[in-house]
């Protein structure tokens, strides 16, 4: 296979194309300065920040997925979902718990989230199997 020299000419025949590509140069210049200035890179970094947003979006959507339903209100309910995954953090800090099972109690948080729509469809069949008498 050729290797194909990238088209000099590129940005003046198809304006769109740095449009398209400038979050990737911007992200690229982010990290690039961020690890100047930490003085080292390392496979993990970032992993935290990926951790807490899959968190946000997860408690942001079961607890207002329902109502919110248009995207602006969609946003707010992950960063809202943000705001709660912090709270619990800080309140876990803040009962003296040790800090090494930080990870552990934020992973049972996020899993609690995510089972709470399956306990609340169990809760509200098992009312209406209980509550509803044929005579």
């Amino acid at each position: 296979m050729i290797a194909r020299n990238p088209d000099p000419l590129i940005f003046q025949r198809d304006p769109g194309f740095f449009f398209a590509w400038w979050p990737t140069f911007g992200l690229l210049f982010f990290w690039t300065y961020y690890f100047h200035y930490q003085g080292f890179s390392d496979v993990s970094m970032g992993r935290g920040a990926i951790v807490i947003g899959l968190a946000a979006v997860i408690i942001g959507e079961v607890i207002f997925g329902r109502l919110f339903r248009n995207f602006a209100l969609k946003l707010l309910a992950v960063s809202l979902g943000a705001i709660i995954y912090y709270l619990v953090i800080q309140v876990v800090l803040w009962l003296g718990l040790n800090t090494d099972d930080l990870k552990l109690l934020t992973a049972l948080v996020v899993a609690v989230f995510l089972a709470m729509p399956y306990w609340k469809n169990r809760i509200v069949t098992r009312k209406l199997k209980g509550g509803v008498h044929h005579g």
